[in-house]
């Protein structure tokens, strides 16, 4: 299934995923300890956390700041987190309700909680008890069967790889990821999560940053899953190397990368597939295409061609699926927020928004 490209303008990531092994969160990594001052965002959908996090970032890049964005895996129309970059400081906000709960460590200190139940009417929303109850009920069932086909994709691509793996020639492999290297500047060593892929209530999304970002763009034609064998080389001779790497992970197989980058000359590599390629090769022409099809053994190949190709399909079917099951969600998601954001006291909780700005920024 072929990604939509979502473009934003900003330095966007995703900090969660809908795995294979069901929710899959990397908040920890993304965001304890990254800046000074981390407000964690408590309510209900519908209530205003993207929209708050927005107008604090916008806020802060007008005095200076420099904003990484954190869009939702599961609604990438919406925020999870803005972390903010001053000359003499840092700020994060980000949504701390289930199902990436994050709780403070150093509250009062390094972390405050926000909660934006203060801002909503109970009693109006005590009279929908049961459309909440059953809406929530309704997506849940959606996000259980979604994640068993996501299951399914993981065991499927499995024994894909499985077979495409024999059919790569190693030492070809290893000289391209040597080649591909090239001339990279040493840095620090450091290893960032941050991904660019999500499956979601939208179906599949992939933020353009690292393409965007990017001075040199490798494009990683996929060819039967084979490509994250290439990744994997590039990321662990960077390793070795010490070059500081931003990585993404695949949101279904978190253990396989599906793009990284190094910071220190900014190039890009990304796995796409054969679609994706044709598309983005004219969307960002100075990209260089390699093609995974070239790293394997012909006369292997054949002898496999009819399973890869009955894998394959059952695979993409079993994604299908998934994605179906998240727009089910997606429709009792959006009921949710219309019952809570009816409830809301959105003038009171602008004037809170105001009153932040003011407490981080100054008049």
């Amino acid at each position: 299934m072929q990604s939509k490209l979502q473009n934003t303008g900003e330095d966007a990531y995703f900090a969660a995923s809908n795995s294979r092994d069901g929710f899959r969160s990397y908040y920890e990594h993304c965001f304890r300890g990254r800046v000074d001052r981390l407000f964690c965002i408590k309510g209900g959908p519908g209530t205003g956390k993207s929209t708050l996090m927005r107008a604090v970032a916008r806020e802060g890049e007008r005095y200076g700041y420099r904003a990484d964005y954190y869009y939702c895996s599961s609604d990438p129309t919406s925020l999870d987190a803005v972390l903010l970059y001053g000359e003499h400081d840092s700020v994060g906000l980000i949504d701390a309700t289930a199902p990436h709960v994050f709780e403070p460590q150093l509250p009062g200190i390094a972390e405050e909680v926000i909660d934006l139940g203060q801002f909503w009417d109970a009693a109006r929303l005590e009279t929908h008890r049961g459309d909440v109850e059953r809406w929530n009920a309704q997506k849940a069932r959606a996000y259980r069967v979604a994640y068993r086909h996501l299951a399914g994709v993981g065991e499927v691509s499995d024994n894909l790889r499985d077979i495409i793996a024999p059919c790569v020639d190693e030492k070809r492999l290893g000289r391209l990821a040597l080649r591909l290297l090239r001339g990279t500047r040493e840095g620090q060593g450091t290893r960032r999560v941050a991904l660019c892929d999500s499956v979601g209530l939208s179906g599949c999304v992939r933020l353009d940053t690292y393409l965007r970002r990017s001075e040199r763009l490798c494009l990683i034609e996929d060819y039967h899953d084979s490509a994250y064998l290439l990744t994997e080389r590039l990321s662990a001779e960077a390793v070795s190397r010490g070059l500081d790497v931003r990585v993404s992970y695949h949101p279904v197989l978190p253990d396989r990368i599906d793009a990284l980058m190094l910071t220190a000359d900014r190039t890009a590599f990304v796995v796409c597939s054969h679609g994706e390629v044709e598309h983005l090769s004219h969307a960002f022409p100075h990209a260089r295409i390699v093609s995974m099809k070239r790293m394997t053994v012909s006369e292997r190949v054949r002898a496999v061609r009819e399973q890869l190709r009955r894998t394959t399909h059952l695979r993409d079917a079993l994604l299908e699926e998934a994605c179906l099951q998240l727009d089910c969600a997606a429709r009792a998601h959006f009921e949710l927020e219309n019952i809570y954001t009816a409830a809301m006291d959105f003038a009171a909780k602008e004037q809170f928004t105001q009153a932040l700005c003011r407490r981080l920024f100054g008049e």
